[in-house]
């Protein structure tokens, strides 16, 4: 799976989340009418088994309001695949307590209260289908769940007239499961439509890197999903000598020296890194999950050792020099303005320095470091 595949799959599983978290109206009316309907059948009946899966109902669906009410305090983009499991905790285990409300009605009570638990089976069920389809193995587990465990309890009843609700039952079953995968196919094809939308307009067009405005959103990203004792580094390069390039070969030599510094960096780079270009002959490396400045600053070096070996474009060789500034920061102290502005300043020193790499780090002193190996000083 390509680093792109994989970047789009974790912010289609994001998107997931907060679809599922973002509505807290349908979890609270299906367990307002869950209680409903065991106090209403626990009356008729005198059952005290039927007030006792409605307690467990209750205090299952509190939990998962407050569950709803965490996420939207502690949530963390990084954290997505814990939160969608837990929401699948909550859900099944609600489906569960459910379904085994129903199944004990099939068999211990009148056929009015099986009208009523049937029709909030059915409607529950309906209603899962249209609001999480979008997650097919949540969706499936509790449809799967909420036909299974009724149905066992139809199967063993005597009474002919279960068995067409135990066919009805199926059907929704069947029937549910195979909107699920329409409704999923349909999305992931909207998805996909928008994806190649995205790509175009976050691409740089004449390299195939991010563009500048991409390059700012992926920055908060990183920053977003960063550990505490984790760094990001940002690197500002800018290539020397390229207006000469232009001015003695031409354009079209010049964008083709760009399309190959791209590619440099492209292969420099981590799998979790990005690339952008921002601008002329500028370029942008995002170097995230780090643990040392040094990794940083070793990244710089290869860059600039890389970018100045020569380019041979048929049977033109050309040589341009390329200056790294970088800023690195912590999750707690990283600012897309700030990073950029640390950007220049460490640029500023690289270019005027006795080196061709500068560091600075947000939050501290501005004191910006120079290399101190010597392949950045050998490179040019």
């Amino acid at each position: 799976m390509s680093r792109r595949t994989t970047e789009a799959a974790a912010r289609i599983r994001r998107e997931m989340v907060e679809h599922l978290y973002g509505e807290m109206f349908p979890v609270v009316s299906i367990s307002v009418a869950f209680a409903i309907l065991t106090i209403a059948i626990g009356i008729r009946e005198a059952d005290p088994i039927l007030y006792g899966l409605g307690a467990f109902g209750a205090v299952w669906s509190v939990g998962r309001v407050a569950s709803m009410l965490a996420y939207r305090h502690y949530y963390q983009p990084r954290n997505a695949a814990q939160w969608e499991k837990g929401y699948a905790v909550g859900s099944v285990g609600f489906s569960a307590c459910l379904s085994l409300t129903v199944a004990y009605t099939f068999l211990y009570s009148e056929p009015e209260s099986q009208i009523l638990s049937s029709g909030l089976l059915f409607a529950y069920g309906g209603g899962m289908v249209a609001r999480i389809s979008l997650v097919p193995w949540i969706c499936t587990l509790n449809l799967t769940i909420l036909a299974v465990v009724p149905g066992i309890a139809l199967l063993v009843t005597p009474d002919y007239y279960t068995k067409f609700l135990l066919i009805l039952l199926l059907l929704m079953y069947g029937g549910g499961l195979m909107t699920v995968g329409i409704l999923y196919k349909a999305v992931e094809g909207f998805a996909d439509s928008q994806r190649r939308l995205n790509l175009m307009a976050n691409t740089d067009s004449l390299t195939g890197v991010l563009n500048r405005t991409a390059m700012n959103q992926h920055i908060a990203e990183c920053v977003a999903l960063q550990a505490d004792d984790e760094l990001i580094a940002v690197h500002f390069i800018d290539l020397d000598r390229f207006g000469e390039v232009n001015e003695a070969h031409g354009h079209i030599v010049g964008d083709e020296v760009l399309r190959m510094v791209a590619d440099r960096l492209r292969l420099m780079k981590a799998p979790t890194d990005f690339v952008a270009r921002y601008g002329g002959d500028e370029f942008i490396v995002i170097q995230s999950h780090i643990r040392d400045r040094k990794d940083a600053q070793a990244l710089g070096q290869t860059i600039v050792q890389v970018l100045c070996e020569p380019y041979q474009i048929e049977d033109v060789t050309i040589d341009i020099g390329a200056r790294d500034g970088i800023a690195v920061a912590g999750r707690k102290v990283a600012d897309l303005n700030a990073l950029l502005a640390a950007c220049g300043r460490a640029l500023q020193a690289a270019r005027t320095g006795p080196g061709h790499v500068a560091m600075v780090e947000v939050g501290a002193p501005d004191v910006s470091q120079p290399a101190s190996g010597d392949a950045a000083r050998a490179a040019v």
